[in-house]
């Protein structure tokens, strides 16, 4: 016999199967067996053979299960799966001894096989992972539990980094650059006081709509008059008129010259100087003639601030632009598991099913997103959503595997004992939180399997059933 430890544990269940010599043509038990288990209540597994050294005669129950619920699938040659709980949820705790057996049928002489426990998992009767350490031998394999082998590792690269970057910042002092930076960058930080930015702002709108864009500046003392020419193209934009800005709401009206397409004129002033300091100065209205999707620049060609004595203030000019925007919204749907992609699809005002991923256009307003029923799955729920011009509103949908009631993305031996929980009434822990009766509606959606509405015995059975059904 080839004992091969993985790994240690300090605690946990010792999970082992036995070395058996047998003639070909002998049916031998091969027990699965654990050591001093404490409050087993459940369990999971496949065990993989070469299926040319024998064949899988029955599985039953061990002596520490008798009257447990036990199914097992032996239908893929090679492999047995299993899974048992114990209807009562007491759980046993005690000696070691077996908790399954399998019958198995020796074939060909000569042909020796590994018998390979994997994918094990252990329950205690609140559906808690017990640990264990099933492994892989010659001919059969078994794990035991024993003591945690310390390690540690050290890493020197923190002590080289900071090594590193003190030997850099030595040399950077000593060459003096350190001080001529620092020096560079207190006067990178000391603004003039007499900085002036005037500005267009970037702005879109759909076709045919009306728009005010501003001219704004964001330091208007002293400023008592301005001058500006701005240009566009002609053919997304049709200037309409001119307005008294936020802070020449005190001047009188501007004058203004619309009549070249493309430019807009305007001039103001008052020697009261702007009623404050960041905001617009005028407001031009437009009219969107574009198309959606074209887009031009706003351009200062003349940009003037002047004072009270008609000096002229040093201000930067920074154009703006204007983009005709799409009417409509759209709405992008994300699926998920992937597993169920080609079966899942979503649709809005009982449209055409769409797929997941795919984009759909709508008009503004208010609609339902609704989902395509999936075997074997809980669809989510219909939502509401709000579609907005020009923007793109993203959703998820999860469906919910049924069967899964933890949400592990897998139907296994704890979902059936959270299911007998629900089935008695006991409270029952999903995700960190617990839940008595009366359950939520999605839980016992989830748990019921045979859709009767009620979570039974039926429905820990069909779990079970489903815990041994070979993996695609």
């Amino acid at each position: 016999m080839i004992v091969l430890i993985l790994t240690t544990t300090l605690y946990g269940l010792s999970v082992r199967l036995p070395a058996v010599t047998a003639d070909p043509g002998q049916t031998v038990p091969i027990p699965l067996c654990v050591e001093r288990p404490v409050n087993l209540a459940g369990f999971q597994c496949t065990i993989t053979f070469d299926p040319l050294a024998a064949d899988v005669v029955k599985v039953k129950p061990g002596e520490l299960t008798d009257g447990w619920m036990i199914v097992s699938n032996t239908s893929t040659p090679g492999q047995i799966r299993l899974v048992a709980v114990d209807p009562t949820l007491k759980g046993i705790s005690g000696p070691s001894g077996e908790i399954a057996v399998i019958l198995m049928n020796i074939k060909n002489p000569g042909v020796a096989t590994d018998l390979k426990l994997t994918e094990c998992k252990f329950s205690d009767p609140e559906a808690k992972a017990i640990s264990a350490e099933p492994g892989a031998g010659k001919i059969i394999s078994s794990v035991t539990t024993g003591t945690d082998t310390p390690f540690a590792v050290c890493s020197l690269f923190g002590l080289i980094l900071l090594a590193g970057i003190v030997w850099c910042a030595a040399g950077w002092s000593k060459s003096g650059t350190c001080r001529i930076a620092f020096i560079l960058m207190i006067l990178g930080l000391t603004p003039s006081l007499q900085a002036l930015t005037v500005s267009i702002p970037t702005m879109s709108d759909i076709q045919s709509a009306t728009v005010q864009i501003p001219i704004n500046v964001d330091n208007a003392t002293g400023v008592a008059g301005y001058q500006f020419l701005i240009t566009f193209d002609a053919a997304v934009l049709e200037a309409t008129g001119v307005q008294k800005g936020t802070l020449t709401a005190d001047w009188g009206t501007p004058q203004q010259n619309l009549s070249t397409p493309g430019q807009v004129r305007i001039i103001g002033a008052d020697l009261g100087g702007c009623s404050g300091t960041t905001g617009s100065l005028v407001i031009i209205t437009f009219s969107v003639i574009g198309n959606t999707g074209q887009s031009t620049a706003l351009s200062f060609s003349t940009s003037k601030l002047v004072d009270a004595a008609g000096t002229t203030l040093a201000a930067t000019a920074v154009p703006g632009s204007f983009a005709v925007t799409d009417p409509k919204g759209h709405l992008t749907v994300v699926l998920s598991p992937d597993a169920i992609l080609t079966l899942a699809q979503w649709r809005v005002a009982g449209g055409e099913w769409k797929n997941s991923g795919e984009t759909l256009d709508l008009a503004p307003g208010s609609y339902t997103l609704d989902f395509k029923d999936v075997t074997g799955y809980l669809r989510p729920n219909s939502k509401s959503i709000q579609i907005v011009s020009d923007q793109t509103v993203s959703e998820t949908g999860e469906y919910l595997l049924q069967g899964d009631i933890d949400s592990s993305g897998e139907v296994n031996i704890f979902d059936a004992i959270k299911a007998m929980q629900i089935a008695i009434g006991s409270s029952v822990v999903i995700a960190g939180q617990t839940y008595s009766e009366p359950f939520p509606a999605w839980i016992i959606n989830l748990a019921d399997l045979n859709t009767d509405a009620v979570v039974d015995i039926s429905d820990v059975i069909v779990i079970l059933n489903k815990c041994v059904e070979p993996v695609n």
